[in-house]
């Protein structure tokens, strides 16, 4: 495994990305060419900055394996700008994520934070201030984080070590 140190705060996906200017994103894009299960750090440069997401980008997209590790709740905060949710992880990653905040999210239907089809470890997250919504008669649920699994198959989990879900709402 690889650990790759994001040293960017701002949100690009860039194909040509090296390792003295990486954002998120392009880590998560590395880390899925990479075999074994790869550990995102957070530069300390980067410390009380917020990731904000671009709309034109959408969600995070966790694909492969990986651990994700900021450098505290109030240190390391992804933040979307309220028109789509933060993060997904697909069916079938296993992945962590510590030290960090996730918020502004605004997922349609589900999730508002977070939606993982995988196995996903928190420990020292903070899920706050998200919001899911559903259009029509139908509410939205899970307004911090939702676990499904896939049809047919029974391989999603949620763990949580000394984490937060607060203040998130659907409706």
């Amino acid at each position: 495994s690889l650990t790759l140190l994001v040293n960017n705060a701002i949100d690009r996906n860039s194909t040509t990305a090296t390792s003295s200017d990486l954002t998120l994103r392009e880590a998560l894009a590395k880390s899925r060419d990479l075999a074994g299960t790869e550990r995102i750090e957070f530069d300390a440069s980067l410390s009380g900055a917020t990731i904000l997401l671009l709309s034109s980008l959408n969600e995070l997209h966790v694909a492969s394996a990986v651990e994700i590790a900021g450098l505290g709740t109030s240190r390391t905060v992804i933040k979307s700008g309220g028109t789509h949710r933060v993060i997904v992880v697909d069916p079938g990653v296993t992945t962590s994520f510590s030290g960090l905040t996730v918020t502004g999210g605004a997922g349609v239907g589900e999730g508002g934070g977070i939606f993982t089809w995988g196995r996903l470890t928190l420990d020292q997250v903070a899920i706050v201030g998200n919001q899911a919504t559903w259009s029509g008669s139908s509410i939205g649920t899970g307004g911090g984080i939702v676990t499904r699994n896939v049809s047919g198959r029974n391989d999603a989990a949620l763990r949580m070590i000394n984490s937060t879900v607060d203040g998130n709402r659907a409706a």
